[in-house]
């Protein structure tokens, strides 16, 4: 059996914060992570103007990404129709009530739409996301991840600008979510840590996977023997069964080659000193001083 093999940069000062994804990092304490679902109080959090960076584009405030006085939590696509979860300011008589959550949906993105049954949670995690979606649409699992693509992550991933099209490739939910259905029936993501993978050092994968610029070098990384060495024989076949879901690439056939390790190849920022596990679009967005 083949030893994990531990580097120099492994030590107990890189720690992930979570094992467990969530959307917004920010509000993860009012997230209950068995069912995948923030608080309302949470999700109103969320609206508080705050500056975020957005990967392969600069700063922006959060008005940017607000549809006039509504912000949304959710944008999804499936079957012509635009599923969406909002907060916002009511206007005119209902102006002093607060903040209130909604849910609409439309045929397209510039077209009016119609309310649905207000949510009393939002989902935070994929697997809620896709629950959400499956009681909104009454759609089975395997279609709404294969064939519902994620508007809101194509957005924070290109400058909060929409797709010419809603079904932009390589923004399924399966895609981007690294989704599986196992024999059981139950919709597992791979951004949570595969059993008997180290934390910490699948949290780095997954931002080197959320890269633009090293994301394609991972399939060379991944045909390597020291793919096993460092992350162990369940974390390779976990790693290649996640590039596969993101980029489409075939596995290569493994081979003993003498490389460079890991976090050489992908090294974490001078100065890092922990990883919290997040997606790609969502890092680092939406913090809040509001306490609840």
């Amino acid at each position: 059996m083949n030893q994990i093999q531990r580097s120099p940069i492994d030590s107990n000062s890189l720690r992930a914060k979570s094992d467990g994804v969530v959307f917004f990092t920010s509000v993860r304490h009012a997230t209950d992570l068995a069912s995948g679902f923030m608080s309302a109080e949470a999700a109103k959090a969320l609206f508080e103007p705050a500056s975020f960076s957005i990967t392969g584009g600069g700063n922006f405030c959060c008005e940017d990404l607000r549809l006039g006085r509504e912000l949304p939590l959710y944008e999804v696509a499936y079957k012509d129709k635009v599923y969406r979860a909002l907060v916002r300011k009511p206007s005119g008589e209902n102006a002093s009530m607060g903040l209130e959550l909604i849910r609409t949906w439309a045929l397209g993105v510039t077209s009016d739409g119609w309310y649905a049954q207000p949510p009393s949670r939002v989902p935070n995690t994929p697997q809620a996301l896709v629950a959400e979606l499956q009681g909104i649409t009454g759609a089975k699992m395997t279609d709404l991840i294969e064939n519902g693509y994620d508007l809101l992550q194509y957005r924070l991933l290109n400058e909060l600008a929409y797709p010419k099209s809603i079904a932009p490739a390589g923004y399924t939910l399966k895609e981007r979510y690294l989704l599986t259905i196992a024999p059981n029936g139950e919709l597992t993501t791979l951004y949570d840590t595969p059993t008997g993978v180290d934390a910490d050092r699948w949290s780095y994968f997954l931002h080197a996977l959320d890269s633009r610029n090293t994301a394609k070098t991972l399939d060379e990384y991944a045909a390597y023997g020291n793919v096993i060495r460092e992350f162990g024989q369940s974390g390779a076949t976990a790693l290649r069964q996640a590039l596969r879901l993101r980029l489409g690439a075939e596995e290569k056939k493994p081979f003993a080659h003498v490389q460079k390790a890991f976090f050489e190849l992908y090294p974490p920022r001078k100065y890092e000193t922990e990883v919290e596990r997040s997606i790609a679009g969502y890092r680092a967005i939406f913090e809040t001083k509001r306490r609840f």
